[in-house]
């Protein structure tokens, strides 16, 4: 039977609710799952007798709510269903109900409230555009640059979601997508070392498996997306050491006598927590490259990998040399390949110590202390690809 732990009863039983709820509605749920709660922040966690892989939660399709056909509204900190005004079936109603109910109990408009990335809005803006000048993967999730506002604009029904939904591809259809809100699974925490969401084989299902990816601990993961310890500090607002990789920062740098080459801010591809996945795969860290007008080359944003695979920078940068200049021989490509290289962790490293200055001239504020002790987890990841390529 599913155990659930909380600090406070009433949030108890409506999680419980909602898992039976689930379950009614044609839902799975392992018996050995338990939810815990505590101080509002929700998690999911497995029993030591449950394989890794194996499955925890299956929310059919016709449980998955479309949030376009919810009436949803934001008074004060608390999100407001109103089913009389929804298009829903019975089954989506009672569960995106109890959902509501417990996104209100346990704070969660509020925490968006109070993110880190709005209070280095307001407090800090220098800092806060250079936080995303290197680029955010999922940039919709911000209010968009600092402003000379003293207030931001107040969250809104759509802000919330955004965080919160799934993009659905109905019946395996990729071409007939809906935002749906996630029963239960929506408690998953990130991870960049699990998978994103899986799907059943028959694409009929929104499946969630038991990835225990830190040792000695019980909880359970989902990939949200390829994200450094940067994009989940500006995304979600806490400081994760979980990926073993970094994004690079946007530069221009100049290639002996063939031309400049750009690294770019964007991202190539970019599954996350919006999105589902049919295994784990490194595609992501493949950039997209072209050639510019003026004869010049733009790549994508490139992915710095550690231990678990240091060879994926060096393969970008020589996939985009070739897209580039045909027919250079190897020793030319590999003494480009390495400049690059070079280059890549040199403006990386800066693009941090700059950013470790900001944040240390900003006194007496949390936020602000949160970005130092990021620079630091990306400071000493880029070392540890250093120590892993030699």
């Amino acid at each position: 039977m599913v155990k659930i732990v909380s600090d406070d009863p009433i949030l108890e039983a409506h999680i419980q609710t909602h898992v039976d709820l689930l379950i009614s509605s044609g839902g799975w749920v392992h018996d050995d799952l338990e939810i815990q709660c505590h101080s509002g922040d929700l998690s999911i966690h497995s029993a030591p007798t449950i394989n890794a892989d194996a499955q925890l939660i299956i929310v059919p399709e016709h449980a998955l709510a479309p949030v376009n056909q919810a009436e949803l509204t934001l008074i004060g900190d608390e999100i407001i269903f109103d089913p009389n005004r929804s298009n829903l079936t019975d089954q989506q109603t009672r569960l995106l109900d109890i959902q509501c109910r417990i996104y209100n109990l346990s704070g969660k408009v509020r925490k968006l409230r109070q993110s880190v990335s709005r209070y280095l809005r307001v407090d800090h803006p220098a800092l806060f555009d250079a936080l995303t000048d290197r680029g955010v993967p999922q940039p919709e999730q911000l209010h968009g640059r600092a402003s000379s506002s003293a207030e931001l604009p107040d969250v809104s029904v759509k802000d919330f979601l955004k965080s919160r939904v799934l993009r659905w591809p109905k019946h395996g259809n990729e071409d007939d997508t809906t935002d749906v809100l996630m029963s239960l699974i929506d408690y998953i925490n990130h991870d960049s070392r699990a998978t994103p969401h899986q799907r059943s084989s028959d694409n009929n299902a929104l499946v969630a498996t038991s990835q225990r990816c830190r040792e000695k601990i019980s909880e359970c993961f989902v990939q949200y997306g390829p994200y450094d310890a940067q994009d989940v500090l500006l995304l979600h607002g806490y400081l994760d050491d979980s990926a073993d990789f970094v994004r690079s920062t946007s530069f221009s740098v100049p290639v002996e006598d063939l031309g400049t080459v750009h690294i770019g801010s964007e991202i190539a591809y970019q599954p996350n927590k919006h999105t589902v996945s049919k295994g784990k795969n490194r595609s992501w860290s493949f950039p997209s490259v072209r050639t510019r007008d003026d004869g010049d080359l733009e790549v994508s944003s490139l992915f710095i990998i550690t231990e678990t695979d240091p060879m994926a920078l060096k393969r970008a940068l020589t996939l985009a040399i070739a897209a580039w200049r045909h027919g250079l021989d190897q020793p030319t490509t590999s003494r480009l390949v390495g400049l690059l290289e070079r280059a890549v962790l040199n403006e990386t490293r800066g693009y941090y110590e700059k950013l470790r200055i900001m944040a240390q001239a900003a006194q007496n504020s949390v936020a602000a202390d949160m970005v130092q002790k990021m620079v630091s987890i990306q400071l000493q990841t880029l070392s540890r690809y250093s120590s892993a390529v030699q």
